[in-house]
């Protein structure tokens, strides 16, 4: 259950004016202002979608504690999420988040170098309308840099293994954008070492990787670890239920529940990743095609998960309401996001 303590009101006068707030879960909070964003469908969509889509999200700003809030349809593909309170954006962008779980096992991981992000910016995504790009389109652009790749696929050397001419060759990949390096094999765009980060993670929502094929992501933590991962072993569909709590040390941590199935399923693989040994007993769990949290398996785990990522209570909260309520039956794009303090 959610850590939550007293609620009480209090106006305080001065120069003929009131300002209410509010005293929720053991902090105060103004409830001047609203937050307001605007999204909509990235692919085309069926109206029941789209309902069922604006229904998900009404029931995760209510699981997330935002004030007050209202989720209406805005023509045929735009849903309208307005919430009280001003500087919302944070927990608003979470929301419209597809929210899709997945446990993974780790077969590979890295850190990224600090100045791997000087080997080249990557061009802003293209227009809406922009046709995805193919795996053919974009060995073209490389060129040769796409053949030192598939060597380096099959070596799969260490990051610090790779010389300095190799890692020359494989410049044009610094140029990519985050649609092009999501039709790259996973192999390559993890063994890569122009390929960042901040690429693998501007890949389109709507290109997710889907449960069954293996991906190439990373992590939100500074510098960024990479990670090669297998297929999902569980999804959203193995959660029962999902609480945010505040622990003694002060670090916030999402407890994940099983259905029956699920719970199989995850003892299953805690068994695998535990026997695997030192550097091959990590699981990642990942949303959005995203590391949240990869520990290591010491032991065969027959109970609930804990995820212990570096959560705020906003991003903690905003987790729990995703897995509540599922992943999102329409991948969404964010139109307008605005804060009005008044």
């Amino acid at each position: 259950m959610l850590v939550a303590g007293g609620l009480a009101l209090v106006v305080l006068c001065g120069a003929g004016i009131a300002l209410l707030t509010v005293v929720v879960r053991d902090r105060i909070r103004d409830v001047r202002g609203s937050t307001t964003i605007t999204v909509e469908a990235i692919a085309p969509a069926t109206d029941d979608a789209l309902e069922r889509t604006r229904r998900a999200l009404a029931d995760r700003a209510d699981a997330a504690g935002l004030a007050d809030p209202s989720v209406q349809r805005s023509g045929d593909h735009r849903i309208v999420v307005r919430v009280t309170g001003a500087h919302q954006e944070e927990k608003l962008r979470a929301l419209v988040a597809v929210g899709e779980l997945e446990f993974r096992r780790v077969l590979a991981t890295t850190t990224q170098r600090p100045d791997a992000s000087a080997a080249g910016t990557p061009p802003a995504p293209g227009p809406p309308t922009a046709p995805p790009p193919s795996r053919d389109q974009v060995i073209t652009k490389l060129g040769r840099a796409y053949e030192v790749a598939q060597s380096l696929v099959r070596d799969r050397p260490a990051p610090e293994q790779i010389d300095p001419v190799t890692r020359e060759a494989l410049t044009p990949f610094a140029a990519l954008s985050g649609a092009e390096v999501a039709v790259l094999p996973p192999e390559m765009g993890y063994v890569v070492p122009t390929v960042t980060c901040a690429q693998l993670l501007a890949r389109p929502v709507d290109v997710l990787t889907a449960p069954g094929e293996r991906t190439a992501t990373c992590d939100r933590a500074e510098p960024p670890s990479r990670y090669l991962l297998d297929s999902a072993a569980l999804s959203a569909v193995d959660v029962s239920k999902a609480t945010a709590t505040l622990e003694t040390h002060g670090q916030w941590v999402v407890t994940i529940g099983f259905t029956s199935v699920g719970q199989q399923r995850f003892t299953e693989m805690t068994r695998t990743a535990s026997g695997a040994g030192d550097g091959a007993n990590q699981v990642a769990i990942v949303v959005d095609d995203v590391v949240v949290s990869a520990p290591a398996i010491q032991a065969v785990l027959t109970g609930d998960a804990q995820i212990v990522g570096n959560f705020t209570r906003s991003t903690a909260e905003a987790l729990v309401s995703q897995l509540r309520s599922g992943p999102l039956p329409v991948a969404l794009r964010v139109v307008e996001l605005t804060s009005d303090p008044d």
